[in-house]
């Protein structure tokens, strides 16, 4: 795998020379395309090249968690990564992956006379909660540059609406959003500022909140101790995915409880919160 550095937790499979026929071969190499867990395989003898599957390049969350965090199987801090990802039109990718460091480099066309080894998954259970304890402090290692400049602002808050949205919108944010701006919160369409704008957003902030979505991938650039309120559906534990990212970065983590409404997508509801108790909690955390 010369000249990749291999992290000693990978595990790594050389089929190279290895009987076509026998059922070993067949099985690991039906299974090549899968997102193997801490592990990759090697079938020919060719010069290797990494190739970033893509985890829904278009979900920031995804990007950043599913695909991006891969990296580290094969990152020491200053060996060349070269990895291969198609070309793409999906803005939120071009943006990450062109943010990443000096180090990575990106070949967007396929070379027959490479092997091309998938990028292994680290280990998730179904509520978003990892066993890989280093994820998101590996994330945010990679991306400090953007961020480097910009300090946290106290009693500066940000919420994050999901108005564009077709699922997960707070349907009643009329009755609160005017008070925002007199307790010190910016009301933010995410969709209207640029990557680098979203992260500066996010580290210049004491306080953020919403409701549950994938823009809260940026809580990567949050300093530590930053407050983040996630407005999510009464009893439902499904989602722990920024419960997780928040305790490994440090960051003080706290739900509100809010209505379901029924709709055409009862799988991802719109919410209904109780406007006096929201508003009220986030002045009391952004004092």
């Amino acid at each position: 795998m010369n000249p990749y550095y291999i992290h000693p937790e990978l595990q790594v499979g050389d089929y190279s020379e290895c009987d076509q026929n026998s059922p070993e071969y067949k099985f690991w190499y039906m299974n090549r395309d899968k997102g193997l867990v801490h592990r990759i395989h090697f079938f020919t003898k060719k010069e290797k090249m990494l190739e970033l599957p893509n985890g829904g390049h278009y979900n920031p969350y995804h990007l950043m968690v599913y695909m991006i965090s891969r990296f580290y199987f094969f990152d020491d801090g200053h060996t060349p990564i070269h990895y291969y990802y198609p070309c793409t039109d999906t803005y939120i990718c071009n943006k990450v992956l062109e943010h990443l460091p000096p180090r990575f480099i990106r070949h967007t066309v396929k070379d027959d006379e490479k092997e091309y080894v998938q990028l292994p998954i680290g280990k998730w259970h179904a509520n978003g909660e990892t066993e890989n304890k280093w994820l998101f402090s590996y994330l945010r290692s990679l991306f400090q540059g953007i961020v480097k400049d910009t300090l946290k602002i106290k009693g500066k808050g940000i919420y994050i609406s999901r108005k564009k949205a077709t699922n997960r919108c707070i349907v009643n944010e009329d009755e609160f959003k005017d008070q925002l701006k007199m307790i010190g919160f910016s009301y933010i369409l995410l969709e209207d500022f640029t990557f680098e704008e979203q992260a500066r957003l996010f580290a210049s902030s004491s306080v953020i909140t919403g409701p549950h979505g994938a823009g809260f991938a940026w809580l990567l650039f949050c300093q530590p101790n930053t407050h983040f309120l996630e407005v999510r559906e009464e009893k439902n534990f499904s989602t722990n995915h920024y419960f997780e990212l928040s305790n490994q970065l440090n960051l003080n983590y706290l739900a509100f409880d809010a209505e379901r409404v029924e709709g055409e997508n009862n799988q991802l509801p719109n919410l209904r919160v109780d406007a006096k108790k929201y508003i009220n909690l986030l002045k009391l955390l952004n004092q």
